[in-house]
């Protein structure tokens, strides 16, 4: 890390450069763990934390300014700033009268850097801006905070100053939260597929996003199939939820176990969706159901370290009507900060199996930077590259087709009416096309809309995107 150094910073310029600080992005004041009156922090410019890169597959650094503001001329000698992350449980068993207390600690990285030095002994300094900038390892986890465990990032600057009975340290710390990111490439990446039978003669599956990954703060769909084996086969309702369990464990080898549950939805069978009895596909009867979950953004991130374990298992229970006992699917998935390589967040919906036209066409229209017209010219130009739009978004689903669409028939009878003109989408094909029949849009396969798709933009036209 560089270190700065002059023989005066007391000058105009430096003045200056402070006075431009107040208009940087500060750390909150309960950030601070310990704070100073004469030492502050700020983040880069245009930046709201000191990290800058995903922590993980790409290089990452701790950036931000460190900065000195003395009423009086101080004599300063040199300056430290560490920077330290420790993983750490923490919690207590009442037994008879006395109070048993379980700890464990480690120390991720412990790094300090010298970012400043006098010429001489000490220089007087009143005001000084001190940039840095620290590479980290791309293999730090990022920060979690629990009641029993936690992993913290602390920056801590030390200013040592010339004493009358010898040196003086000024001390400032702050949090430092981390936050780590998976990149995907979605062209390189397939849903994960479980497949399965019930003793009770249902034969499941089920495609999860790639590699399991469940994005933070996002929606998450899961195709399921289901084929009956047998007659009498009758699904009363479809429990789905997903629970955190964390394990706690310390130095004394004593492991303290905590489950939380994130989401739990319930499908009853007025809302499952049955194929056609005459299918020749399904002799015994079957469904298809689009499992939709949203992932809260206060959920904990998977992690594995020393004296912390954090899973997240994914239940679907179906409760049975002519069965002796019920079933439940379990399978272990990793929530995360997910981000595609060109840098959108992720919804972690396979584009083959996104059950919503529309959300579709949005990230189509998104992309192309398709503006739309409230009121279409006469020649009706918007509305042809809503159809351009349209074809485009029935060619993104090709793969849902061919991987899905076999297994029951109404798939693509659903998915071609999007091409006909008194269909699903013919008011947006027709001359009365208007923004807020494009941003209700909405496909017999996805129950919850997502969102509004078209926001009024602040220019002088009419115009949506």
């Amino acid at each position: 890390m560089q270190m700065h150094r002059s023989s005066s910073y007391t000058s105009s310029e430096y003045s200056v450069a402070s006075s431009n600080s107040s208009y940087l992005s500060k750390p909150l004041s309960n950030d601070y763990i310990k704070t100073h009156k004469n030492i502050t922090f700020s983040f880069a410019e245009n930046a709201n934390t000191f990290q800058q890169g995903s922590l993980g597959d790409t290089d990452t650094y701790l950036t931000g300014t460190v900065h000195l503001n003395y009423q009086k001329a101080c004599a300063v000698k040199n300056i430290f700033l560490q920077f330290k992350g420790v993983e750490k449980t923490s919690w207590y068993k009442a037994q008879a009268r006395s109070k048993v207390v379980y700890t464990g600690e480690r120390t991720l990285i412990n790094q300090t850097n010298k970012i400043w030095e006098a010429f001489e002994e000490t220089e007087e300094v009143t005001i000084l801006d001190i940039p840095f900038k620290i590479q980290l390892p791309r293999n730090l986890p990022e920060t979690i905070v629990t009641e029993i465990g936690s992993v913290r990032y602390v920056l801590r600057a030390t200013v040592n100053t010339k004493g009358l009975l010898g040196t003086n340290s000024h001390i400032a710390k702050i949090y430092c939260p981390l936050k780590h990111t998976l990149l995907l490439d979605r062209t390189l990446s397939s849903p994960y597929k479980i497949c399965g039978e019930s003793m009770d003669g249902i034969e499941y599956t089920f495609l999860l996003p790639p590699h399991k990954n469940f994005n933070l703060g996002s929606h998450v769909t899961i195709p399921m199939i289901l084929r009956f084996l047998r007659s009498g086969v009758v699904i009363e309702r479809i429990e789905i939820t997903l629970r955190t369990l964390m394990d706690f464990s310390c130095s004394q080898n004593e492991v303290e176990h905590v489950e939380q549950q994130v989401i739990s939805i319930v499908i009853p069978h007025m809302e499952i969706r049955h194929v056609q009895l005459n299918d020749p596909r399904y002799p015994f009867g079957g469904c298809t159901q689009n499992i939709n979950l949203f992932i809260p953004d206060k959920t904990k991130t998977t992690y594995s370290g020393k004296f912390i374990n954090i899973s997240h298992q994914l239940h679907i229970k179906f409760f049975m009507w002519g069965s002796e006992s019920d079933f439940c699917v379990e399978e272990y998935v990793k929530v995360a900060h997910v981000s595609e390589v060109n840098g959108e967040t992720s919804t972690l919906q396979p584009p083959f199996l996104s059950p919503d036209a529309a959300y579709k066409i949005k990230k189509v229209i998104v992309s192309d930077q398709v503006r739309v017209q409230e009121q279409p010219s006469v020649t009706h130009e918007p509305i042809e590259k809503i159809r351009s739009v349209i074809g485009c978004a029935l060619e993104y689903d090709t793969e849902y087709r061919r991987t899905v669409a076999p297994f029951d028939n109404r798939f693509n009878e659903e998915y071609d009416t999007i091409s006909q003109p008194q269909s699903l989408f013919g008011d947006i094909l027709s001359k009365d096309f208007t923004s807020d029949t494009f941003a209700n849009i909405q496909t017999p396969l996805s129950p919850p809309p997502y969102r509004r798709l078209l926001t009024r933009q602040p220019s002088t036209g009419s115009t949506y995107s």
